[in-house]
């Protein structure tokens, strides 16, 4: 212990590297300045209780708060204070280290030239730190009990000491532990690799083998750490603090793969024999035999590969071991933020796939060569195998991805196939059949069928509607299910959360042309929705899995259904009265229109009165609005529906007035005041902070007109 500290003290603290707070308790504070955020003083005591005085000297760092009452401190110091070491210690320097032998535990070994003068004496205190000596390693410390001339040598005979106060009279340091390679003065970073470990092996079970098997491993350990030191030794007391951060994590990765195929089959039956005369072209037949063989046969065929790559979140703790006078040795382990405050969270990515197959039914052998008769001595034979039989074949295939459990399930599948043929061809020579064939095929099934365990969706379709609040998704469902699942519609809002409860419909054959399509409601037109296909699936328990693909979309604001104008449109208002989208003579609810005169506004028909556009004003919520560059007001009625008045402004005596800026359009009320007088006029003056009527001239102003309807 007294070793490992004096290692680390015997590293130079350079001045102003620190701050000490000397106090007259006998105990001190020392602080990096480079980790010292701030420093203050407090009215509030060590209790936290308030006073109207400057209690304590607060001292801000990185992760804590240091209180020292302002009464225990007796001075501030930039200097590391002076080592003053016990008289009784000799440090061991090159001169005398030159003269040692070697070294026996504690007793150490000296040449017998070593000078008189310079030999330790019984009560001495021997020290060293030397890091680098190959005799005494890492240093020495103990005090001298005996010394004798034994074979030409003097043997030195120390004790071990019990207190590093037989060594300092003082000693006050703050010392940083760094990693002799690290480039970083506030902090040891040391960060492993990862190390493979791999095995490439056959495995085998109650002695069957597994060829064609491999296992694979990595592990690894990252992390850092840095370290504080702080002692403070004199005559009357002895205490240090020590602080060591960490942070590690662990990783890891596993491979396996695997292939191994069986086949079984029965006793071979020789069918039929048959021989066939061969034309040559000296007139003489060649005979050929041919024969017919059938046997039963299941084969399999299958492989599995696992793939797993894990890693753990980061592990942060702050060990603090300290010792004073008053309470003796104390320990600490806390878990610690990451100084970045953000958390690393754990991973874990896997892919597993399983394809196989599984067949049987009749193996026919059909041989072709000279007759057995002719006794020839190298026989030459042209063979065929036909594996005739149903196959079942599977895929299975799971991966985790960042989308969704859909994502690792949907390309799993069963293939069965009621009449597969594979056909194998060999060349012969001799009676050895070759393993392998020369041509092989597999022969289209007409009879082939095609399970997955989850549908692939397609065409997804969103058809918005702010004007009713509503959007209608379509999409059609693919593939031929193992098993008939619910399948539906959902929405998702920006935090992945559903919006709406989805219709559900089963689902299992593709030849069902099914199209899935649900109407949700009341949604909002400042929000971004997901639209996607849902799967419910039963895996030890019923829940939904939102599958792909999927589609953003927000209700824009229409203020029509269709780009037909002109449209009645039903704000809700008490009257029950229906506004028109659009100005007359305009083709769209941002155009101007026709500006009419009051001659021709009291001729045409459906013009709103005075008490229309009142009950417009005090019904509907009324906000600016600039569509396609044209500004205007727009009116919200009570449903949600909507109509829009550009500004349309006046023409007076032929010239356009204030367009862009104010909206004026004729009523077909006259006032009683007017009645008689040379202003039989009223406009409806437009703005959103209110509607005013104004009499005007009939012959000077042109005004647009909004009709009205029941």
């Amino acid at each position: 212990m007294i070793l490992a500290i004096m290692a680390i003290v015997g590293f130079s603290q350079t001045v102003g590297d620190a701050i000490y707070f000397y106090r007259n308790d006998g105990d001190f504070n020392a602080f990096f300045r480079e980790e010292i955020d701030s420093i203050m003083y407090s009215n509030y005591d060590a209790d936290s209780i308030y006073y109207d005085d400057v209690m304590t000297q607060l001292v801000y760092t990185v992760d804590s708060v240091y209180r020292i009452p302002l009464a225990v401190i007796d001075s501030v110091s930039f200097v590391n204070p002076e080592v003053i070491l016990q008289p009784d210690v000799i440090v061991m320097t090159e001169p005398m280290l030159s003269y040692l032998v070697r070294r026996d535990g504690m007793t150490l070994i000296f040449d017998l030239g070593m000078p008189q003068g310079a030999r330790p004496q019984v009560g001495n205190v021997l020290y060293a730190y030397t890091p680098n000596n190959t005799i005494l390693g890492e240093g020495f410390a103990g005090r001298v009990i005996e010394v004798k001339s034994i074979d030409g040598n003097i043997q030195v005979v120390c004790d071990n000491l019990n207190d590093l106060r037989d060594i300092f009279q003082q000693l006050i340091t703050i010392q940083k532990i760094y990693h002799p390679t690290s480039n970083s003065r506030t902090e040891i970073n040391r960060e492993s690799e990862i190390i493979p470990v791999s095995i490439n092996a056959t495995l085998s079970y109650d002695d069957v083998n597994v060829p064609n098997a491999e296992y694979s491993m990595s592990l690894g350990i990252e992390g850092e750490y840095h370290a504080s030191f702080a002692c403070m030794i004199n005559l009357v007391t002895f205490m240090f603090d020590f602080k060591f951060e960490h942070n590690w994590k662990y990783t890891s990765h596993y491979t396996f793969k695997s292939n191994k195929d069986f086949e079984v089959e029965g006793k071979e039956h020789k069918a039929a024999t048959k021989y066939i005369m061969l034309p040559t072209p000296w007139g003489v037949p060649f005979p050929l035999e041919l024969d017919f063989t059938w046997k039963l046969f299941v084969k399999a065929e299958g492989s599995a590969e696992l793939d797993v790559a894990t890693s753990s979140p980061k592990y942060c703790y702050k060990t603090q071991i300290k010792r004073d006078e008053k309470t003796g040795f104390s320990g600490s382990i806390n878990n610690i933020k990451e100084k970045n405050g953000k958390a690393d969270e754990p991973s874990f990515e896997e892919s597993f796939s399983l394809n196989g197959s599984i067949g049987g039914g009749v193996k026919v052998g059909i041989s072709l060569g000279p007759p057995s008769f002719c006794n020839f001595k190298i026989p030459i034979n042209i063979e065929a195998d036909l594996a005739i039989g149903p196959k079942l074949s599977g895929n299975f295939i799971m991966k985790t991805t960042e989308d969704n459990f859909y994502e690792m399930y949907k390309d799993s599948k069963f293939t069965l196939s009621l009449l597969n043929i594979d056909a194998e061809l060999y060349g012969v020579l001799g009676k050895k059949k070759p393993e392998k064939p020369f041509l092989n095929s597999s022969l289209p099934s007409p009879w082939t069928y095609e399970w997955y365990l989850l549908p692939e969706f397609e065409d997804l379709k969103v058809s918005t509607n702010a004007f009713d609040k509503k959007a209608t998704i379509s999409v059609i469902p693919k593939h031929d299910l193992f098993l008939s699942l619910p399948v539906g519609i959902g929405i998702y809002d920006s935090e992945n959360e559903p919006v709406e409860k989805y219709e559900s419909v089963n689902y299992k054959r593709e030849d069902q042309n099914m199209i899935i399509c649900q109407t949700f409601s009341s949604l909002s037109t400042d929000k971004t929705y997901v639209a996607r296909p849902l799967v419910k699936t039963l895996f030890k328990k019923l829940f939904t899995i939102p599958a792909t693909p999927t589609q953003v979309f927000k209700l824009e604001e229409k203020l029509c259904p269709d780009e037909h104008h002109p449209h009645a449109i039903d704000l809700g208002l008490p009257s029950g009265k229906k506004w028109t989208c659009c100005n007359m003579g305009a083709s769209k609810p941002e155009d101007y229109g026709t500006y009419y005169s009051w001659a021709s506004c009291s001729a045409t028909a459906n013009v709103p009165t005075e008490k229309d556009y009142n009950e417009l004003f005090n019904s509907c919520q009324i906000k600016e609005k600039i569509i396609n560059g044209v500004k205007g007001v727009i009116y919200i009625g009570t449903n949600n529906n909507c109509i829009f008045f550009p500004n349309a402004g006046s023409v007076i005596q032929g010239n356009k007035m204030l367009d862009g800026e104010v909206g004026n359009y004729w009523t077909s009320t006259v006032p009683d005041l007017l009645i008689g007088t040379e202003i039989n006029g009223f406009s409806f003056f437009e703005t959103i902070w209110g509607i005013f009527g104004v009499g005007m001239d009939i012959s000077e102003s042109d005004y647009p007109i909004r009709q009205i309807s029941q």
